[in-house]
């Protein structure tokens, strides 16, 4: 859905682009896209399984090392979360791609 909708607003992006982080270590977010204005990358993690514990606490790893890195929840990383009682929605999708400033 999300890859639909940054299509569909004709904005792109790379799917699971490598991402070097200040502990040297890689990571894969889910999309990269550029911002024009600025001329730097802005990340997505999309989190699609919260409701499992394991994918849970390697999500909060994740998220830890972004931190580490200085990368920002509402700077350059940008997330969405869903879990089976709670599924994203295209509003959700569309809410992050407007605060995005793309």
């Amino acid at each position: 859905m999300i890859a639909d909708t940054l299509a569909r607003r004709g904005i792109e992006y790379k799917y699971e682009c490598p991402l070097k982080l200040v502990d040297g270590g890689i990571v894969h977010p889910d999309f990269t896209v550029l911002d024009i204005k600025t001329r730097k990358e802005k990340y997505w993690e999309h989190f699609g399984m919260m409701g499992n514990s394991e994918y849970s606490a390697n999500a909060i790893h994740k998220l830890n090392r972004y931190y580490a890195s200085g990368l920002d929840p509402g700077n350059r990383l940008y997330m969405t979360f869903e879990c089976e009682k709670e599924p994203l929605t295209p509003q959700t999708i569309n809410t992050v791609i407007d605060s995005m400033g793309l």
